[in-house]
């Protein structure tokens, strides 16, 4: 599932295109639609991403685009939070 793309256009007008995805529990895949860069991460993989469109592409402004699927799931984790914290189980019973 794609979590985020972070687009910039370099120094010779070309849009560049790096897309984070989701994929085994909490491992991600940053990957380069202009270069075919790939890398698996744990930590940070927007930072990453960032970093190669900079250094590799020497974009200066980088737009982030959250995908909504990546919205509606912490939207859905939010509500079942809420909804535990009120159950007889929770905090507030």
């Amino acid at each position: 599932m794609e979590r985020a793309r972070i687009t910039g256009e370099g120094p010779d007008g070309h849009e560049h295109v790096v897309r984070v995805v989701s994929r085994r529990r909490r491992h991600e895949r940053v990957v380069c639609d202009t270069c075919g860069y790939s890398r698996w991460s744990l930590i940070d993989a927007g930072g990453k991403a960032e970093r190669h469109l900079t250094e590799s592409h020497e974009v200066e402004d980088a737009r982030w685009e959250h995908s909504p699927q990546w919205w509606l799931g912490v939207a859905i984790g939010l509500v079942v939070f809420v909804a535990f914290l009120f159950s007889p189980y929770g905090f507030f019973h």
